[in-house]
């Protein structure tokens, strides 16, 4: 990946080292795969049917796109990237903070305060000048309910904002 933007009406468009590009559609669902050659698309498709090759450069571009999006998309072009998705039995529909004096903690590595969620699987990171924060949580991407016990499948999401988006009084 050489560059990747968020444009005006919400699609994102990747170009990478090769000098192809991709636009997604604001809400995730479809693409336009762009050759160096060319200003005219050389292939337009849903998302969830990418085809292999050009999967791992939809996934890097949806990845982008949920990261700085309000509502993440997921397709199977995602399952292919860094983070795998994992398995739990119960469904996470909600995440609880306990915020006082010793609820944040400092990451000297990513120069943040950290409060994760009473459960563990969400973290809200402040940067530390304070002008930017993000998001981790969990995304549920399906439901296998041929067991008497639901099976739920989670992907890692992280979203980033900027703290002028923060409501004050929270």
């Amino acid at each position: 990946l050489v560059r990747a933007l968020v444009l005006r009406d919400g699609r994102v468009k990747a170009v990478f080292s090769d000098g192809t590009w991709i636009i997604t559609e604001a809400c995730g669902s479809r693409f336009s795969y762009f050759n160096p050659k060319s200003t005219v698309p050389c292939e337009r498709c849903l998302s969830q049917f990418a085809r292999h090759n050009h999967a791992d450069k939809l996934a890097i571009a949806l990845d982008f796109r949920n990261a700085h999006s309000p509502e993440p998309y997921w397709c199977k072009a995602l399952e292919k990237g860094s983070r795998p998705p994992w398995k739990a039995k119960i469904r996470v529909e909600r995440a609880s903070w306990a915020l006082n004096e010793t609820s944040f903690t400092y990451e000297e590595e990513t120069r943040a305060f950290v409060l994760k969620s009473l459960d563990g699987l969400s973290t809200f990171k402040l940067a530390s000048n304070k002008m930017c924060f993000s998001v981790s949580f969990p995304l549920l991407i399906s439901v296998d309910d041929s067991e008497p016990d639901n099976e739920y499948s989670y992907h890692f999401q992280q979203q980033h904002f900027s703290a002028s988006n923060c409501p004050e009084n929270l």
